[in-house]
């Protein structure tokens, strides 16, 4: 079957066939409504497609499912290889920094946004606290200061 309502492109989304205009390929589409159950109304208006689109992603599904259900449990198998490595070599060090401070990284962001909001703000209290010249990264100058305490929603 030969859609134009699905695309390949080499070098968008690893050239897998894909709703034109978008880069969602069939596979996430099949994914989400197979493995996740999502309905494709449900898929159509968390990605901002209209239900044409993954009707016609589902049926390209259908008639390709051995070839794009091989895919999937090629990128599953690679995704368990990239975790075992990573499990090998230990923790990340970044992740590890936070960890010491007690922060995620999502707080490590928010903390970065908000300095970057009150830079002049922050560096005057780094100044003032005799921290400017600490030889150590600015989270932990962030974090020693109370910054990331500014960031938590009230008790």
């Amino acid at each position: 079957m030969r859609d134009n309502r699905i695309v390949t492109t080499p070098g968008v989304c690893g050239g897998k066939p894909r709703i034109p205009g978008h880069r969602i390929t069939v596979q996430n589409i099949a994914v989400w409504h197979e493995q996740l159950h999502q309905s494709p109304r449900h898929i159509a208006e968390e990605y901002g497609l209209t239900l044409a689109e993954i009707r016609v992603a589902l049926s390209y599904y259908y008639h390709h499912r051995e070839e794009i259900d091989r895919q999937i449990k090629e990128d599953d198998d690679y995704i368990e290889k990239m975790m075992v490595e990573q499990r090998k070599q230990g923790p990340n060090p970044l992740m590890a920094r936070l960890n010491r401070l007690g922060l995620t990284l999502e707080q490590a962001y928010a903390l970065m946004d908000y300095v970057h909001e009150h830079q002049e703000e922050v560096d005057q209290a780094i100044t003032a606290a005799g921290l400017d010249s600490w030889n150590v990264p600015s989270v932990e100058k962030w974090v020693k200061l109370g910054l990331h305490k500014k960031m938590l929603p009230p008790d």
